[in-house]
């Protein structure tokens, strides 16, 4: 029962959240039930599923693999190589759909519209719960990331306009040094630990 306190947050219109067996109830809990149950020799393939999508900690610190917990690092990836695609996809919507040929210009805007998508994500993967609440949180995500937009949107320029690369080549050359530099600005704008992110939630 206290783990369940610590793990969730109870429902605020006061009607119980929890089958007998402290299992959380609804539609999404069957597929999370469904996916930690498959077993391969006795043992779960999955488990901490249900606490990172119902708690406020990251897969990172509650989901194991085979009773092995991966690396943060394994994580940051996977969040990333998700939202890579979507900004791609934004991409290519600006590109084909809207019609922008400025292959830069797509490169920014895509940019800048998946840090959204990047913050979600990196707060159920990576990170766990946004410090100070979600739009200071994403606030502080954009601040971050300016950085690294304005210097990779420069970077894409003298990929395409200078070095000649076609769009969707400078694009690639341009997320593959990216991802690394983001990963550097999350942790120091994003508190890995949980006693350094008190101490922003306190200064925020």
């Amino acid at each position: 029962q206290s783990m369940q306190s610590a793990s969730f947050t109870p429902v605020s219109n006061g009607e119980e959240a929890y089958d007998a067996k402290g299992s959380r109830k609804g539609c999404p809990m069957t597929c999370i039930s469904r996916i930690e149950s498959i077993k391969c020799g006795g043992k779960p393939i999955v488990t901490g599923i249900e606490r990172v999508v119902f708690g406020t900690q990251p897969a990172a610190e509650l989901v194991s693999i085979f009773g092995m917990r991966p690396p943060r690092y394994l994580f940051y990836m996977m969040s990333g190589i998700v939202c890579d695609i979507i900004q791609f996809l934004i991409d290519v919507c600006l590109h084909f759909v809207l019609d922008i040929k400025d292959a830069s210009v797509c490169w920014g805007l895509g940019f800048f519209l998946s840090i959204i998508f990047r913050h979600t994500s990196h707060r159920y993967l990576v990170f766990g719960d946004y410090v100070g609440g979600y739009w200071k949180s994403l606030g502080r995500m954009y601040l971050g990331y300016s950085i690294i937009i304005s210097l990779s949107t420069l970077f894409n320029i003298i990929m395409t306009k200078f070095a000649g690369l076609p769009h969707y080549v400078a694009w690639i050359a341009t997320l593959l040094w990216t991802g690394i530099a983001n990963y550097f600005i999350l942790k120091r704008i994003w508190s890995f630990g949980g006693k350094q992110t008190s101490t922003e939630a306190t200064s925020a």
